[in-house]
């Protein structure tokens, strides 16, 4: 019987940060994995919604953001590195250093065409609450750390 090839475990690096205008206060994050040297997946955390802090998640939902809240502007994966549990190593990040920032929840918005990553942050706690009026529709989806 072969032998089942070990994985190298997966370990998260803090690529680099965005720094807003807001005195000295981080408000954007990038967290990349890399194995064996090669880029395999990405994550963008915004920790402060209510002054933009660079955050990519539509104006339209502006009036659900708070103090309290974190987003994620976006998660990315690599095509050769993908259902291998490196979104969820991100996902899991972020919500982390939600936790940590004493963050109540975390938003993100998602394309209703991307039935996989909808069905991905549902099975992670995520719940739709919004979606924008016009023409390009997006869904504003929560987590309550």
């Amino acid at each position: 019987m072969a032998k089942k090839k070990k994985r190298k475990p997966i370990r998260i690096q803090e690529a680099f940060r965005t720094v807003t205008s807001r005195g000295n206060r981080v408000v954007q994050r990038e967290y990349e994995i890399r194995q064996n040297g090669e880029h395999i997946g990405l994550l963008n955390y915004a920790s402060d919604l209510q002054r933009g802090g660079g955050t990519g998640l539509n104006d339209e939902f502006k009036d659900h953001f708070k103090k309290t809240d974190a987003g994620i502007n976006f998660i990315k994966t690599a095509r050769g590195h993908r259902n291998k549990g490196i979104g969820t190593k991100l996902l899991k990040k972020a919500e982390r250093v939600a936790k940590k920032e004493k963050k109540n929840r975390i938003l993100l918005e998602v394309s209703p065409d991307k039935k996989k990553n909808i069905s991905f942050y549902k099975k992670h706690g995520y719940t739709p609450i919004d979606t924008t009026k016009r023409k390009e529709k997006w869904i504003l989806m929560e987590k309550r750390l």
